[in-house]
């Protein structure tokens, strides 16, 4: 008799280690070591672009490739509908609008991610496309943003951050449908990732 709720393959394995990424990025931010941040923030978007390609090349049952899309909508909330919100406000985005773009930004991705598991689940699209921008794309475009702004001044970089959230929210329910990346892309989004990731371990040590 199973003694315990859930389901335990590989491909859970990543997803949930995106989740133990992110809670890492929520604590890195509050002791303000904000460069080991982002690279725990790059991680956590690293698995969520592979725990779906893991699970198209290995078998797996009815009930775990479902546990598996249920389990990944909600750990996407978690990572890039809240967990930016809370790396912003460490880094000091503490203004009346910053909290507006806040919610605004957090209830764009609640609802991207509720529409597209109700028109997945009833047919009305496919495995192959997206309606509405990912909200697991936020981590390459705020990752990005991350980046350029240490070369910005800091006023400059602030305003695009605002304008990025609301770009963000406005793009994630806008109605446009969006093909899945092919393989490449996964290479693609991988380098651009590594290339951060050692971007920001140099920044640590120098």
């Amino acid at each position: 008799m199973q003694f315990i709720i859930g389901i335990y393959n590989l491909p859970g394995i990543v997803t949930f280690s995106g989740l133990l990424f992110s809670i890492a990025v929520c604590i890195l931010s509050y002791e303000r070591l904000f460069f080991q941040a982002y690279i725990f923030f790059i991680l956590a978007g690293l698995c969520d672009l592979f725990d779906g390609f893991i699970a198209r090349q290995v078998k797996l049952t009815t009930a775990e490739r479902e546990f598996g899309v249920y389990i990944d909508s909600l750990i996407d909330m978690v990572s890039f509908g809240l967990v930016p919100v809370i790396l912003l406000l460490h880094l000091g985005s503490n203004q009346l609008i910053d909290y507006f773009l806040f919610a605004f930004y957090s209830c764009c991705a609640a609802m991207r991610l509720a529409i597209y598991n109700q028109l997945r689940h009833s047919g009305q699209i496919d495995d192959h496309s997206f309606f509405g921008l990912p909200v697991t794309y936020s981590p390459l475009v705020l990752s990005t943003l991350f980046v350029i702004g240490t070369f910005l001044h800091p006023l400059l970089c602030r305003i695009l951050l605002r304008l990025t959230l609301l770009m963000l929210g406005i793009l994630f329910l806008l109605k446009i449908k969006i093909k899945k990346p092919a393989r490449i892309y996964y290479l693609i989004f991988s380098l651009i990732g590594s290339g951060y990731i050692i971007f920001w371990m140099i920044k640590i040590l120098i």
